[in-house]
């Protein structure tokens, strides 16, 4: 069949259908078209999410494992390695430039973001508490929480909440709220917003 014998009867066949029908046809082979691209980009972001809820999973249970395994007499010399892990206050801008510094190698836009201090009641101990409105892809905000924790061992992960407008939306916004720990020395601590 010939080019112009498959137009021909392409328009014929249109003529016969009726420009309605035509319209539903196409708006029908649309939607099946875009229902399958969002569904396969749903099943992505489940599959990552349960990826992830996994490798959670077995990390805790091997933490937990091994938590349950220290022996009562041990314990002590946990709570000095622990002590020593903290940082001291004087420290704290430079760990709060590392945490800059990786958003900007891992891509991610951290805006305006703001800390807080907090003590212990002994006075022993004190915290900053770190609050970051984050932008960039799952994977770089993922990078950028890990590696932030890896490069500061005297911080936690308090908070991670993530926001995405729509499905397709490549990049998504986050909250990320870390605690850095710190022993005390009779320091200053600062209390300041910063940019």
């Amino acid at each position: 069949m010939s080019w112009q014998t498959w137009q021909r009867n392409l328009f014929l066949g249109s003529k016969r259908i009726g420009k309605a029908n035509l319209a539903l046809i196409c708006i029908a082979l649309f939607c099946s078209i875009f229902i399958f691209c969002v569904d396969r980009v749903v099943v992505r972001i489940f599959s990552e999410k349960n990826a992830l809820l996994k490798n959670l999973e077995r990390e805790y249970s091997v933490k937990s494992k091994a938590a349950q395994q220290i022996p009562a007499s041990d314990l002590e010399q946990h709570l000095k390695a622990f002590e020593n892990v903290l940082g001291e206050p004087r420290y704290f801008e430079q760990d709060l430039k590392k945490i800059i510094d990786i958003a900007n190698k891992e891509g991610v836009s951290l805006r305006m973001g703001e800390y807080k201090l907090t003590e212990d009641r002994s006075g022993e101990f004190a915290s900053y508490h770190l609050q970051f409105p984050v932008k960039g892809n799952y994977q770089s905000v993922r990078h950028f929480v890990e590696k932030s924790l890896l490069a500061l061992p005297n911080a936690s992960l308090d908070e991670f909440g993530i926001k995405r407008e729509s499905i397709a939306q490549e990049l998504l916004d986050a909250r990320v709220k870390f605690s850095v720990f710190y022993r005390k020395k009779n320091e200053i601590f600062l209390k300041k917003e910063f940019e």
